[in-house]
């Protein structure tokens, strides 16, 4: 006795590599083992459509602005563990002027 189904994925099964969509025969344990994990489906089920997927949108709290202005002002991105007083007083104090090499070597 065998079980028609249909494969989910892309899967080997009794030396033959299915294709998602393909129709095949399987033994009863194997075709439950398949139905549980995934992997295909009983041929009279019907298909399952996957759910939509939606593109993240960042939340525009008062985080995620202040470390938008930092990238802006700096040119590069903050250190993750700043609230929002510590980025917005880096901000306020800007970039440090560039240092050149007297600057380094008047200081000892």
């Amino acid at each position: 006795m065998t079980v028609t189904m249909i494969a989910n994925k892309r899967m080997y099964y009794a030396t033959r590599m299915l294709q998602p969509g393909e129709r095949f025969e399987a033994k009863p344990a194997a075709a439950r083992l398949f139905a549980k994990v995934g992997r295909a489906r009983h041929a009279d089920a019907p298909a399952v459509k996957a759910a939509p997927t939606y593109p993240k949108v960042p939340p525009h709290d008062a985080v995620t602005l202040a470390r938008a202005e930092y990238e802006r002002v700096f040119g590069k991105r903050p250190h993750m563990g700043w609230d929002v007083a510590e980025l917005r007083k880096r901000i306020a104090a800007g970039p440090a002027a560039p240092r050149t090499g007297a600057d380094l070597l008047s200081r000892g």
